[in-house]
């Protein structure tokens, strides 16, 4: 949960979001968002103050972070045209193994 805060208007406050991704919702009188987001992606916060002014703000969600995966022998060797190749590089840290 995520609760932005509003100063210099006249409260209360009402808060709306725009693209909020899949998941996730806010509560319109604390601007408290929640929730767990299913895809990755940017929202506008907005608060509003009782006589109609308004200032926003941006969110980025990105809820899958995507591990450091190193790939050995880095770089690989280089081939020669004509010749045969073979390489086997390895690809390591990521979670669940990896598909090439």
């Amino acid at each position: 949960t995520a609760s932005p805060s509003a100063s210099g208007g006249i409260a209360p406050y009402t808060w709306t979001a725009t693209g909020l991704p899949a998941g996730l919702s806010i509560n319109p009188s604390t601007g408290a968002i929640s929730g767990t987001p299913t895809v990755d992606g940017n929202a506008t916060i907005t608060a509003t103050d009782a006589n109609g002014c308004f200032n926003t703000t941006s969110l980025t969600i990105n809820p899958f972070s995507c591990p450091i995966i190193t790939v050995t022998p880095d770089p690989l060797a280089s081939g020669t045209v004509g010749t045969a190749y073979s390489a086997s590089p390895v690809a390591s840290g990521a979670p669940g193994g990896s598909s090439y």
